[in-house]
């Protein structure tokens, strides 16, 4: 029995190439692979689809990255977790390229909101049962709802 042997790539694809053999995983789901997509053509357009994969530069990512620079966090950290994806299968999956260039780009950190930034406060619970009890005079209230409430404007809890 002979073994034949294939013939290893020498050089590393297009991006185009690159890109197309990425999306056709299964280990996508559809919104994913449109949203991937969507991003790597935004890379394609930034270096062109011709670009041999591993003469791709950290600073034409970050250039890409740009891009999103005034948008949302969110939005942001999608894109650069899309090229993550990429690049690192481009290293792990196929060893195309020997470093990943996204991996020293750092995510952006979310904010969280306060209340105030909201316009939200909490409602004060005296305020909350008075309401309460102004909108249904004509209905009595359960005595067990009364209490709660009186209970959660005095900082109490019912054992009931």
């Amino acid at each position: 029995m002979s073994v034949a042997h294939l013939p290893c790539a020498t050089s590393a694809p297009t991006l185009a190439e690159a890109t197309r053999r990425f999306l056709r995983r299964d280990a996508f789901g559809p919104t994913t692979r449109v949203a991937y997509a969507a991003t790597l053509d935004a890379l394609a357009d930034e270096v062109g689809r011709d670009a041999p994969v591993d003469r791709l530069t950290d600073r034409q990512v970050e250039a890409l990255l740009d891009r999103w620079h005034d948008r949302a966090t969110t939005t942001f950290n999608r894109h650069r977790a899309a090229l993550l994806s990429f690049f690192g299968w481009c290293v792990e999956g196929r060893k195309w390229i020997p470093t990943n260039p996204v991996a020293l780009i750092e995510p952006r950190k979310v904010r969280r909101r306060t209340e105030d930034e909201r316009g939200e406060r909490p409602i004060d619970r005296d305020l909350l049962a008075d309401r309460w009890g102004a909108r249904r005079r004509d209905r009595p209230r359960p005595a067990a709802l009364a209490d709660g409430l009186r209970d959660l404007g005095s900082g109490r809890r019912s054992a009931r």
